[in-house]
């Protein structure tokens, strides 16, 4: 193992729907010796078309975790369950150049100047190019379906 990639859902702090989730990506390639090799672009082009192609279930596991397990009964909230990815987004330290770049190539698009922690905010379409590229470029995102892995 060279490193992981992460997804993380929120639901959306933007006023458009009650129903709306966000995905936060973070990847890490923690061998030095496999940084710079292009696999950190694979792997986030691979992991967001596998995202999208099992959004439904993975909307589905993300109601039930804030449930408490419970699909029909939200505990913690009378929201409905989300029915939508928004947008996949990163926040990325305003001096990591090279991560800046590597989103910036995958088909992000800065959204926000440097926050109080330096973060800048990026942010993808979940039907856009950045998406859409794992599938046709990343054989291993052809492979899997959701719950293989």
């Amino acid at each position: 193992m060279i490193g992981d990639v992460n997804l993380f859902l929120y639901r959306a702090d933007d006023d458009e729907s009650d129903e709306d989730v966000v995905g936060e990506l973070e990847i890490m390639i923690a061998r030095t010796e496999a940084r710079g090799r292009g696999l950190a672009k694979e792997a986030v082009q691979a992991f967001m078309w596998y995202v999208v192609d099992s959004l439904p279930a993975v909307l589905d596991e993300y109601a039930r975790g804030c449930a408490g397990g419970n699909t029909t009964t939200n505990n913690n909230s009378s929201k409905k369950p989300p029915s939508r990815l928004s947008y996949f987004r990163v926040k990325i330290d305003k001096d990591n150049v090279r991560s800046l770049g590597l989103f910036e190539n995958t088909g992000f698009r800065r959204v926000s100047e440097p926050n109080f922690f330096g973060e800048v905010e990026l942010r993808a379409d979940v039907g856009g190019e950045a998406a859409q590229s794992g599938k046709r470029d990343c054989i291993i995102a052809q492979t899997l379906s959701y719950g293989q892995v």
